[in-house]
């Protein structure tokens, strides 16, 4: 697995019936089996968000696929096998 970059900034987290102001850290990732990412997102997720199935938009508009993972109070932790590429 060979690391690409890390993307740090403000975006949006998406779901079927909600949208919540993040800001962002993901490490992005190559190897055998493609492009994939991990990260954390700060925001208040707790009152609108569950673990699981999520999208993340970026400040330049790309949008991805994310799976939530321990969400509390102050964010989320979060991991992508579409993260957005390492331009």
């Amino acid at each position: 697995m060979k690391f690409l970059r890390s993307l740090r900034g403000e975006g949006v987290l998406v779901s079927d019936a909600q949208e919540v102001l993040v800001t962002y850290q993901l490490d992005i990732f190559e190897s055998g089996f493609g492009r994939t990412g991990s990260g954390v997102l700060e925001g208040r997720l707790s009152e609108s968000f569950t673990e699981g199935a999520a999208r993340l938009r970026l400040a330049d508009g790309q949008e991805f696929a994310v799976t939530l993972q321990d969400i509390d109070d102050d964010g989320a932790a979060f991991e992508t096998r579409a993260a957005p590429q390492a331009g």
